[in-house]
């Protein structure tokens, strides 16, 4: 690891996310400890819905007919 700062960030279902700092030097091993408070009050799940992707088959036909004649042309 490289000297430097780095940002540790600690997550857990039920928990607040806690983040600390920490200067590192060369080699050095550190031991970190985080205390994780309970959430208090309304906490939200939020569903993201997923876009279907707009590549169809005949999308794939075309960029494969383009290949095949891209590769066709730059032969003599």
């Amino acid at each position: 690891m490289r000297i430097g700062k780095r940002k540790v960030a600690v997550a857990a279902d039920g928990r607040q996310t806690v983040t600390q700092v920490v200067t590192m030097a060369g080699k050095e091993v550190r031991s970190l400890s985080f205390e994780l408070p309970e959430l208090v009050g309304k906490t939200k799940t939020v569903y993201q819905k997923s876009v279907p992707s707009k590549m169809t088959i005949w999308t794939w036909v075309g960029i494969g007919a383009a290949d095949a004649l891209g590769i066709g042309a730059t032969i003599p």
